[in-house]
């Protein structure tokens, strides 16, 4: 199975109050970033859309019956907004729409009820540093190939 860890590392926004939920939160602006980002049709409504079968964020979000491609780390009750996502099997072809929504629901729409805004200190995409004079840099970007096997860490600065 491929897949692509991004790692996102925000700064620290002192109006921002960490919730013990913070997946939820995530989740939900991060649905409507990518939304915001993905789609083409105008009137923003998935169902019978032309385009439905080839939408990411209809594939993660309005799929039924289907286990998506991707899932987020984060940590219960953690005590920083760090966070990131793991994207899986056709996922992983979408990571610069993922990456274009993770930075505009940071820095243009906001998290939580108060819509709180953050500048991103570091992405990185399995391991390296994208985040390169303000902009991604993705050219050194490529899958890895899971390894059932092996023990894996994911958690690292």
């Amino acid at each position: 199975m491929k897949y692509i860890h991004i790692a996102v590392y925000p700064e620290e926004n002192k109006n921002f109050t960490i919730l013990p939920f913070l997946g939820s939160a995530i989740r939900g602006a991060f649905g409507v970033s990518l939304k915001n980002i993905a789609c083409i049709n105008p009137s923003y409504e998935c169902k019978d859309s032309f385009c439905a079968d080839k939408c990411i964020y209809f594939k993660f979000f309005e799929t039924p019956n289907k286990t998506p491609n991707y899932r987020f780390d984060v940590g219960l009750n953690q005590k920083n907004f760090d966070f990131g996502i793991f994207l899986f099997n056709d996922g992983i072809y979408h990571y610069p729409y993922i990456l274009a929504a993770i930075h505009k629901m940071l820095t243009d729409i906001g998290i939580g009820s108060a819509r709180s805004k953050f500048s991103i200190n570091k992405i990185k995409v399995n391991g390296i540093d994208i985040i390169k004079s303000r902009a991604f840099d993705i050219s050194k970007t490529e899958p890895y190939e899971f390894d059932f096997r092996k023990k894996h860490s994911f958690r690292s600065g």
